[in-house]
């Protein structure tokens, strides 16, 4: 690979990792539900905060996606449990998945973290029981769907921050590195298959 290739790729991950700096968060913290919650809970009530963005974050409980709006800390007729991660109406089961009761102690990850998991395969038994072995069918096509997600969220750089009038950030300079990661990927991938 080229210097030109490197330095983009380069680019491509400092980049993410000042970005979850200025999130104000690791972009890599899990928790688990202090208390069980119904599809329609909106105060989600976690063990610890720590390591989380205060606001306007992707999280996963479990298999579903969901996005909060800011931590509660102190306890109220919404929030028996403090701290609680308070979300819209719209905020649970996004991204073609489906809000659903979870019990306590159910694990809570940030957006990173859950996408992490799902890209190494962590939870793919939650996707898939294996009962039959036309079950093992399914496992590559998780596996591609989930580095898809994965590698999307990145290129997107989808983070708060950006939002706005820093959205003119994204195009003029942080949708072109993610063009030309892209490319190098490509380039990289040609050069290991090619004779």
């Amino acid at each position: 690979m080229s210097a030109l290739w490197m330095a983009i790729v380069f680019l491509f991950v400092t980049g993410h990792i000042f970005s979850f700096m200025l999130e104000g968060t690791s972009g890599i913290a899990s928790t688990s539900l202090s208390a069980a919650i119904t599809p329609t809970t909106l105060f989600i009530p976690i063990s610890s905060s720590s390591g989380f963005a205060s606001a306007d974050t992707r999280i996963f409980i479990g298999s579903e996606e969901a996005r909060y709006d800011s931590i509660q800390a102190g306890s109220d007729s919404n929030c028996t449990s403090p701290p609680c991660l308070v979300l819209s109406g719209d905020d649970r089961g996004l991204n073609d998945t489906d809000a659903v009761a979870h019990g306590s102690g159910a694990r809570v990850y940030t957006e990173l973290t859950g996408l992490l998991n799902t890209t190494a395969g962590f939870r793919m038994a939650e996707f898939s029981n294996l009962d039959s072995p036309l079950d093992f069918v399914k496992v590559p096509f998780f596996v591609i769907g989930a580095i898809g997600k994965f590698v999307a969220k990145a290129v997107m750089w989808d983070y708060s921050f950006l939002e706005g009038n820093a959205v003119y950030i994204k195009f003029a300079l942080l949708y072109p590195i993610s063009g030309a990661f892209v490319v190098a990927v490509i380039s990289l991938v040609r050069g290991a298959v090619s004779p």
